[in-house]
């Protein structure tokens, strides 16, 4: 987004579809999450429910068209809230994957100290310094010294896991979240939101668990999967550890080359 834009140097604009020689970076948020965000943060962005939080105003937010596999979307360098056709989303799939394969580093909301560790271990980060304050990041004094290692695992369990799933980010979400946690505990999980979810956005999914693999590889292509048993929380590296690509990263790519 436009203020992350400008807390990394050299940053020239949130361009999803640009396809230059400049770096590219960004993070990736699961879409269940990223979905029941929306709905329930969404005033003044892309979702209008004017209130209403109940089932039935759930089932048409998710089933309206515009907000269908957003992240395909993004990726492939559209509007997020255009209103596609099926065929349509299913050719985005692939370039989806050709332009994470491209970017020289993306993060994972839910795998934020994996995420930081590969940041600060990317070439790229000598080049963009990221605000550590805007992108959540320890001091970067601690980087290349061994306090680091403590301050990242003291940094991100200070926020919690769950804070992380929810990411309320303003004023509005706090006034929210006790209807959040209310409907997520009740109606969405006994009428199986979930599976709502992945019913009208099967390409965001098949896109996110490539992006899963991907990220995975490049953590091991670089030697960080072993500090999962350094780190108190190890369920930050679960999904990394239980992934179904166990190649190389480049070799994931060449699945989805041209």
């Amino acid at each position: 987004n436009t203020t992350q834009c400008g807390a990394l140097h050299g940053c020239l604009d949130h361009r999803p579809s640009y396809s230059g020689n400049t770096p590219t970076i960004t993070q990736l948020r699961e879409p269940s999450s990223r979905l029941l965000s929306g709905f329930f943060y969404g005033t003044g962005t892309h979702n209008d429910n004017d209130g209403c939080y109940k089932w039935t105003c759930f089932e048409s937010y998710i089933e309206d068209r515009r907000f269908r596999n957003v992240l395909t979307k993004i990726l492939e360098g559209i509007s997020p809230y255009t209103s596609s056709g099926e065929e349509s989303i299913k050719r985005m799939v692939k370039p989806a994957k050709q332009q994470l394969c491209k970017m020289a580093w993306f993060g994972m909301l839910e795998m934020p100290i994996a995420s930081h560790l590969l940041l600060y271990e990317s070439g790229i980060f000598t080049t963009i310094f990221p605000n550590p304050v805007v992108f959540d990041l320890p001091p970067m004094d601690d980087v290349d010294n061994a306090k680091f290692w403590n301050q990242i695992q003291h940094h991100n369990d200070k926020r919690g896991r769950n804070e992380w799933k929810t990411y309320i980010r303003d004023s509005e979400g706090n006034k929210n979240k006790q209807k959040y946690d209310k409907f997520v505990k009740g109606e969405y999980q006994k009428k199986n939101g979930i599976a709502l979810i992945k019913s009208f956005n099967k390409e965001d999914y098949d896109v996110y668990n490539f992006a899963v693999d991907l990220f995975c590889a490049r953590l091991r292509d670089i030697g960080l999967t072993h500090l999962a048993s350094q780190f108190n929380e190890k369920g930050h590296f679960d999904r990394c550890l239980n992934v179904s690509w166990t190649g190389s990263g480049e070799d994931l790519c060449l699945t989805v080359a041209n």
